[in-house]
């Protein structure tokens, strides 16, 4: 296998699929263990594949839009440490405010915002 950003969805599937059949027999060897109950040696790795075959259509979402999709999540962290700093600066607030200032910092800094949205939610 290749990086996954080469790949289709179809040609990880057969690929992933290949992989599976040529390791058939590693994958499923099992330990027996006292009292006469198994599990299969390599559980952790066939629970790897099948998650990959199962989540494939997922890992490929990205493919089907034409916009930017970031490789990593620094920006999102940066907005969300940056939310910390805002609410954080109001301590002592009960947990209802302090959710209706994440919603209204959250709405803010959104392209939908319009005026008076703010007095919907105080």
């Amino acid at each position: 296998m290749d990086n996954l950003e080469n790949y289709t969805h179809e040609s990880f599937l057969k690929d992933i699929t290949n992989w599976d059949l040529k390791y058939d027999s590693f994958l499923k060897e099992r330990t027996y263990h006292p009292g006469g109950t198994w599990s299969y040696t390599h559980g952790r790795l066939r629970g790897a594949v099948r998650s990959m075959k199962r989540m494939s259509k997922y890992l490929f979402t990205y493919q089907g839009y034409s916009f930017f999709v970031p490789v990593t999540t620094n920006t999102l962290e940066g907005f969300f440490s940056h939310l910390k700093v805002r609410v954080g600066a109001h301590r002592g607030i009960c947990t209802i405010r302090k959710k209706k200032l994440v919603e209204l910092i959250l709405l803010n800094s959104s392209s939908i915002f319009k005026k008076g949205m703010c007095k919907k939610l105080f």
